[in-house]
């Protein structure tokens, strides 16, 4: 498959990011060319989380496969789409929007609970990393995009559910922090 730069979407500290030339509904991810090593590793790391949670996290952008492409192997992913099929807005652009603070709280509540119920961790819970796509009722929903698994070189949090608890804690206090919303719904 051959990708131009007409299909280039965004880039990440680690990944680069292009749409699929003849399916709009998925997106190719490459490491970085800079950080091939950190971003491959970074990739397949989160292949494997998603693997094991995307089925159950409705939220998650899901992974399908690798494709051969003239920039190297590229891993597909769901695209963050409106339901018209127009590219869902990123977060930091959404809120510039001045959204409803309860409604996003409730929404970021809810991701949270869905994490908890499923032992599942995000490593990288920033703003950047979530779009906010618009149902055809023009309500929106939160999809995470990058982030997803334990980025941990020790995996303790994957079986110790005292310290998945506290790791979650720290991400979704930041993130809250980020997005000028309560953090009362997060475990003790």
């Amino acid at each position: 498959m051959h990708l131009s730069e007409s299909q280039f979407l965004g880039q990440g500290s680690t990944k680069t990011v292009y749409t699929h030339p003849s399916d709009p509904l998925l997106c190719i991810k490459f490491p970085r060319t800079d950080h091939k090593a950190r971003g491959k590793a970074d990739i397949l790391r989160e292949i494997k989380y998603l693997q094991k949670h995307q089925d159950r996290l409705p939220f998650l952008s899901k992974y399908y496969d690798t494709i051969e492409t003239n920039l190297g192997t590229g891993y597909l992913y769901q695209r963050a789409l409106n339901a018209d099929g127009s590219p869902a807005m990123a977060m930091p652009h959404f809120l510039k929007t001045k959204p409803d603070r309860e409604l996003l709280y409730q929404k970021v509540a809810d991701i949270y609970q869905q994490l908890i119920k499923t032992h599942a961790i995000a490593s990288d819970l920033q703003p950047l990393n979530f779009f906010t796509p618009f149902d055809k009722n023009g309500d929106y929903f939160l999809f995470l995009v990058d982030g997803f698994g334990n980025s941990d070189f020790v995996k303790i949090c994957d079986y110790s559910k005292f310290f998945f608890r506290r790791k979650l804690a720290r991400k979704f206090t930041k993130l809250t922090k980020q997005l000028k919303i309560p953090d009362d719904f997060i475990l003790p």
